[in-house]
Protein backbone atom coordinates (compact mmCIF):
# COMPACT_ATOMS: atom_id res chain seq x y z
CA UNK A 1 0.00 0.00 0.00
CA UNK A 2 1.26 3.43 -0.87
CA UNK A 3 2.55 5.88 1.50
CA UNK A 4 0.90 8.91 2.39
CA UNK A 5 3.42 11.37 0.93
CA UNK A 6 3.88 9.20 -2.41
CA UNK A 7 0.12 9.35 -2.92
CA UNK A 8 -0.15 13.32 -2.21
CA UNK A 9 2.41 13.64 -4.46
CA UNK A 10 0.97 11.93 -7.57
CA UNK A 11 -1.97 13.65 -6.63
CA UNK A 12 -0.32 17.15 -6.89
CA UNK A 13 1.16 15.78 -10.32
CA UNK A 14 -2.28 14.92 -11.62
CA UNK A 15 -3.65 18.33 -11.29
CA UNK A 16 -1.09 19.86 -12.73
CA UNK A 17 -1.42 18.14 -15.95
CA UNK A 18 -5.12 18.45 -15.76
CA UNK A 19 -4.51 22.64 -15.00
CA UNK A 20 -2.28 22.64 -17.95
CA UNK A 21 -4.16 20.64 -20.29
CA UNK A 22 -6.81 22.74 -19.43
CA UNK A 23 -5.03 25.92 -20.29
CA UNK A 24 -4.45 24.51 -22.97
CA UNK A 25 -7.79 23.84 -24.66
CA UNK A 26 -9.10 26.90 -23.62
CA UNK A 27 -6.72 29.21 -24.90
CA UNK A 28 -4.45 28.16 -27.89
CA UNK A 29 -2.12 31.08 -28.06
CA UNK A 30 -0.75 29.61 -24.58
CA UNK A 31 0.51 26.40 -26.72
CA UNK A 32 1.56 28.64 -29.53
CA UNK A 33 3.59 30.52 -27.08
CA UNK A 34 4.99 27.58 -25.43
CA UNK A 35 6.27 26.17 -28.98
CA UNK A 36 7.99 29.53 -30.09
CA UNK A 37 9.90 29.98 -26.65
CA UNK A 38 11.10 26.64 -27.15
CA UNK A 39 12.07 27.23 -30.69
CA UNK A 40 13.80 30.39 -29.56
CA UNK A 41 15.75 28.56 -26.89
CA UNK A 42 17.06 25.70 -30.10
CA UNK A 43 17.83 29.33 -31.80
CA UNK A 44 19.71 30.53 -29.10
CA UNK A 45 21.82 26.93 -28.58
CA UNK A 46 22.57 27.16 -32.33
CA UNK A 47 24.06 30.64 -31.90
CA UNK A 48 26.37 29.51 -29.05
CA UNK A 49 30.06 29.39 -28.90
CA UNK A 50 31.36 26.41 -28.61
CA UNK A 51 32.39 27.22 -25.07
CA UNK A 52 29.27 27.99 -23.95
CA UNK A 53 27.74 25.04 -25.51
CA UNK A 54 30.28 22.63 -23.07
CA UNK A 55 29.97 25.15 -19.65
CA UNK A 56 25.89 24.62 -20.06
CA UNK A 57 26.21 20.78 -21.24
CA UNK A 58 24.93 20.99 -25.15
CA UNK A 59 26.79 18.75 -27.80
CA UNK A 60 29.50 20.34 -29.75
CA UNK A 61 28.54 22.28 -33.21
CA UNK A 62 30.95 20.80 -35.92
CA UNK A 63 33.42 23.62 -37.76
CA UNK A 64 31.85 25.84 -40.18
CA UNK A 65 33.88 27.02 -43.03
CA UNK A 66 33.68 30.89 -43.20
CA UNK A 67 34.59 31.21 -46.53
CA UNK A 68 32.03 29.01 -48.45
CA UNK A 69 33.33 29.60 -52.09
CA UNK A 70 36.36 27.88 -51.66
CA UNK A 71 34.03 24.66 -51.00
CA UNK A 72 33.13 24.93 -54.37
CA UNK A 73 29.78 26.68 -54.19
CA UNK A 74 30.95 29.72 -56.20
CA UNK A 75 29.45 29.80 -59.92
CA UNK A 76 31.19 28.84 -63.38
CA UNK A 77 31.82 32.15 -65.25
CA UNK A 78 33.65 29.44 -68.01
CA UNK A 79 32.49 26.43 -69.58
CA UNK A 80 34.10 22.94 -68.28
CA UNK A 81 36.39 20.54 -69.66
CA UNK A 82 37.37 23.49 -72.71
CA UNK A 83 40.82 23.43 -73.79
CA UNK A 84 42.41 25.04 -76.55
CA UNK A 85 45.16 24.43 -79.17
CA UNK A 86 47.71 27.15 -81.21
CA UNK A 87 46.87 26.79 -84.52
CA UNK A 88 47.46 28.79 -88.08
CA UNK A 89 44.65 28.80 -90.44
CA UNK A 90 45.89 26.96 -93.82
CA UNK A 91 44.26 28.26 -97.56
CA UNK A 92 44.22 25.63 -100.11
CA UNK A 93 42.23 26.30 -103.50
CA UNK A 94 39.15 23.90 -104.30
CA UNK A 95 39.07 21.74 -107.30
CA UNK A 96 41.95 22.72 -109.73
CA UNK A 97 45.07 24.14 -107.53
CA UNK A 98 47.61 24.76 -110.40
CA UNK A 99 49.72 27.84 -109.41
CA UNK A 100 48.15 27.91 -106.27
CA UNK A 101 50.92 27.17 -103.21
CA UNK A 102 49.63 25.87 -99.81
CA UNK A 103 48.92 29.35 -97.93
CA UNK A 104 47.90 30.67 -94.43
CA UNK A 105 45.83 33.69 -93.28
CA UNK A 106 49.06 36.27 -92.19
CA UNK A 107 49.66 37.79 -89.27
CA UNK A 108 50.03 40.77 -91.09
CA UNK A 109 47.11 43.11 -92.69
CA UNK A 110 47.25 43.76 -96.58
CA UNK A 111 48.89 46.74 -97.76
CA UNK A 112 47.18 49.98 -96.96
CA UNK A 113 44.32 48.56 -94.94
CA UNK A 114 43.52 46.91 -91.16
CA UNK A 115 42.17 43.48 -92.85
CA UNK A 116 44.56 40.61 -92.49
CA UNK A 117 45.12 38.90 -95.70
CA UNK A 118 46.98 35.28 -96.97
CA UNK A 119 50.75 34.71 -97.64
CA UNK A 120 52.44 31.64 -99.11
CA UNK A 121 55.12 31.73 -96.21
CA UNK A 122 53.84 29.18 -92.75
CA UNK A 123 55.75 31.48 -90.71
CA UNK A 124 54.05 34.35 -90.96
CA UNK A 125 50.79 32.46 -90.15
CA UNK A 126 48.86 34.23 -87.78
CA UNK A 127 48.39 32.27 -84.70
CA UNK A 128 45.12 31.64 -82.77
CA UNK A 129 43.79 29.88 -80.13
CA UNK A 130 41.01 27.06 -81.06
CA UNK A 131 38.78 25.15 -78.84
CA UNK A 132 38.17 21.57 -78.49
CA UNK A 133 34.50 21.98 -79.67
CA UNK A 134 32.72 22.42 -82.86
CA UNK A 135 31.39 26.12 -82.21
CA UNK A 136 30.31 28.73 -82.47
CA UNK A 137 33.62 30.29 -81.11
CA UNK A 138 35.65 33.00 -80.33
CA UNK A 139 39.41 32.76 -82.05
CA UNK A 140 41.66 34.88 -79.38
CA UNK A 141 44.80 35.47 -81.63
CA UNK A 142 47.85 34.19 -79.52
CA UNK A 143 50.02 36.91 -77.74
CA UNK A 144 47.94 39.36 -78.81
CA UNK A 145 45.75 42.06 -75.79
CA UNK A 146 43.82 44.86 -75.36
CA UNK A 147 39.78 44.72 -76.18
CA UNK A 148 40.49 43.63 -80.35
CA UNK A 149 42.15 40.32 -79.78
CA UNK A 150 40.19 38.65 -81.49
CA UNK A 151 40.20 37.64 -85.07
CA UNK A 152 36.67 38.91 -86.24
CA UNK A 153 34.82 39.36 -89.48
CA UNK A 154 33.83 43.01 -90.32
CA UNK A 155 31.49 44.07 -93.11
CA UNK A 156 30.76 47.88 -94.71
CA UNK A 157 27.33 48.54 -96.11
CA UNK A 158 25.80 47.16 -99.29
CA UNK A 159 28.71 44.34 -99.97
CA UNK A 160 27.64 40.99 -99.70
CA UNK A 161 31.13 39.80 -98.06
CA UNK A 162 33.17 39.89 -94.71
CA UNK A 163 36.82 40.27 -94.70
CA UNK A 164 39.15 39.16 -91.67
CA UNK A 165 39.76 41.94 -88.80
CA UNK A 166 41.38 42.32 -85.33
CA UNK A 167 38.10 42.84 -83.17
CA UNK A 168 36.45 42.73 -79.58
CA UNK A 169 34.53 39.58 -78.45
CA UNK A 170 30.67 39.59 -79.53
CA UNK A 171 28.18 37.29 -80.74
CA UNK A 172 27.07 35.59 -83.42
CA UNK A 173 24.50 38.14 -84.02
CA UNK A 174 25.91 41.45 -82.96
CA UNK A 175 27.96 43.77 -84.72
CA UNK A 176 30.59 46.35 -83.54
CA UNK A 177 31.35 49.86 -84.65
CA UNK A 178 30.42 51.73 -86.76
CA UNK A 179 30.01 50.78 -91.01
CA UNK A 180 32.25 53.00 -93.24
CA UNK A 181 34.03 53.16 -96.30
CA UNK A 182 37.57 54.35 -95.13
CA UNK A 183 38.97 51.07 -94.98
CA UNK A 184 39.09 48.64 -91.90
CA UNK A 185 41.66 50.43 -89.45
CA UNK A 186 42.48 48.01 -86.42
CA UNK A 187 41.61 50.45 -84.02
CA UNK A 188 37.94 51.55 -85.99
CA UNK A 189 36.53 47.78 -87.07
CA UNK A 190 32.99 48.68 -88.35
CA UNK A 191 30.28 45.97 -88.00
CA UNK A 192 32.49 43.12 -86.23
CA UNK A 193 31.33 40.11 -85.32
CA UNK A 194 34.15 37.75 -83.47
CA UNK A 195 31.68 34.29 -82.22
CA UNK A 196 31.28 33.18 -86.16
CA UNK A 197 33.86 30.45 -86.14
CA UNK A 198 33.45 26.54 -85.93
CA UNK A 199 35.13 23.07 -86.73
CA UNK A 200 34.26 20.56 -89.17
CA UNK A 201 35.65 17.30 -90.44
CA UNK A 202 39.13 16.92 -90.12
CA UNK A 203 39.56 20.40 -88.80
CA UNK A 204 38.01 21.99 -91.74
CA UNK A 205 37.24 25.93 -90.61
CA UNK A 206 33.58 26.46 -90.70
CA UNK A 207 31.52 30.19 -90.47
CA UNK A 208 28.16 31.02 -90.11
CA UNK A 209 26.98 34.99 -90.69
CA UNK A 210 22.97 35.11 -90.16
CA UNK A 211 22.65 31.00 -90.78
CA UNK A 212 24.69 31.87 -93.99
CA UNK A 213 27.19 29.37 -94.47
CA UNK A 214 29.91 30.89 -95.56
CA UNK A 215 32.25 30.26 -98.41
CA UNK A 216 35.88 31.54 -99.12
CA UNK A 217 37.11 33.38 -101.99
CA UNK A 218 40.44 35.17 -103.35
CA UNK A 219 41.05 36.84 -106.23
CA UNK A 220 44.89 36.53 -106.93
CA UNK A 221 47.24 33.85 -105.63
CA UNK A 222 49.01 34.43 -102.88
CA UNK A 223 51.91 36.56 -102.05
CA UNK A 224 54.81 36.64 -100.26
CA UNK A 225 55.37 36.61 -96.45
CA UNK A 226 55.54 40.47 -96.62
CA UNK A 227 52.70 41.22 -99.27
CA UNK A 228 49.50 39.41 -98.46
CA UNK A 229 46.82 39.03 -100.79
CA UNK A 230 43.43 39.67 -99.90
CA UNK A 231 40.73 37.15 -98.89
CA UNK A 232 36.90 37.43 -99.19
CA UNK A 233 33.89 35.61 -96.83
CA UNK A 234 31.08 35.80 -99.15
CA UNK A 235 27.50 35.95 -96.61
CA UNK A 236 25.18 35.20 -99.50
CA UNK A 237 24.93 33.73 -103.09
CA UNK A 238 25.17 37.15 -104.86
CA UNK A 239 28.87 37.32 -104.33
CA UNK A 240 29.86 33.89 -106.89
CA UNK A 241 27.71 36.11 -109.31
CA UNK A 242 28.96 39.78 -108.80
CA UNK A 243 32.60 38.51 -108.74
CA UNK A 244 32.52 35.50 -111.44
CA UNK A 245 36.08 36.05 -111.88
CA UNK A 246 37.11 34.66 -108.06
CA UNK A 247 38.06 31.21 -107.40
CA UNK A 248 36.58 29.49 -103.79
CA UNK A 249 39.26 28.36 -101.63
CA UNK A 250 38.83 26.02 -98.31
CA UNK A 251 40.48 26.93 -95.07
CA UNK A 252 41.30 24.25 -92.42
CA UNK A 253 43.18 24.50 -88.74
CA UNK A 254 46.78 23.05 -89.27
CA UNK A 255 49.53 23.56 -86.38
CA UNK A 256 51.82 26.51 -86.49
CA UNK A 257 56.12 25.38 -87.39
CA UNK A 258 57.05 26.53 -84.35
CA UNK A 259 55.03 23.84 -82.02
CA UNK A 260 52.46 21.25 -81.82
CA UNK A 261 49.45 23.17 -81.16
CA UNK A 262 49.42 23.39 -77.67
Amino acid sequence: MLSPYVLKTLLCALVALTYFGAVEAISPGYAVARRQAASRTHEAREFMTNAERLRRGFPLLPPRSLNPTKAGLAARTAPSGVSYSRKCIEVRKKGNTGGFPTSYISELFVSGTGTFGVVNNKNKCLEVLVPNFNGPFDLAIDGENGSEKYLGLALRNGRDYVIPVKAVQSSSSAQNGNSNDSGFGSNNTPLSRSTVWGKGTSDAVTVNWDSYPVTFWMRENPGPANDPERIYFAINNGYSNDFNDDFEVLLSYVNPTNGNGN
